[in-house]
């Protein structure tokens, strides 16, 4: 059985690498170099935790180990009327996948957006058309499209 978590500091081990699987898919699917980012993952996912800049949800099973996380983070706009979150990942172990671990982790970004008093939700889909089962994961559970393609400008 698995069990939902919200993970605290010392759960970034357990976090790091669905992360990465994610980030290494994403790169197999797609065609596209993997995605960089800190160069001490463990350590910034720790000190987002702590710092409250990041709120990870854990799916683990019975024994402890994790097979599915969920990250969002706070935004804020004028369109949106306010606060509102976004979900900056979502992944779930293929070997666990198709059994609503990642219907219970949209559930529980839903509550804490309640509790946050946030607008929206906000999501971006990896590359399409390699993730359109993605989109349809989110279409499905009611996101709609909100707007043109992400873009990025990195400020280094």
């Amino acid at each position: 059985m698995v069990q939902l978590i919200r993970a605290e500091a010392a759960h970034a081990e357990a976090i790091v690498p669905l992360y990465q699987a994610l980030m290494q898919e994403i790169a197999d699917r797609s065609g596209q170099a993997p995605l960089t980012g800190s160069a001490n993952p463990t350590e910034a996912c720790r000190q987002s935790i702590e710092q409250g800049k990041y709120t990870a949800f854990l799916a683990q099973e019975g024994d402890g180990d994790a097979v599915g996380f969920l990250s969002l983070c706070e935004s804020f706009s004028l369109y949106a009327g306010g606060s509102f979150g976004i979900i900056q990942e979502l992944y779930v172990k293929p070997a666990f996948r198709s059994k609503g671990i990642g219907q219970l982790l949209l559930q529980a970004a839903y509550r804490h957006a309640k509790e946050q008093n946030w607008s929206r939700l906000e999501v971006n889909t990896p590359p399409l058309p390699a993730f359109t089962t993605t989109f349809s994961f989110y279409a499905n559970k009611g996101f709609t499209v909100s707007g043109g393609r992400k873009l990025k400008w990195t400020v280094a």
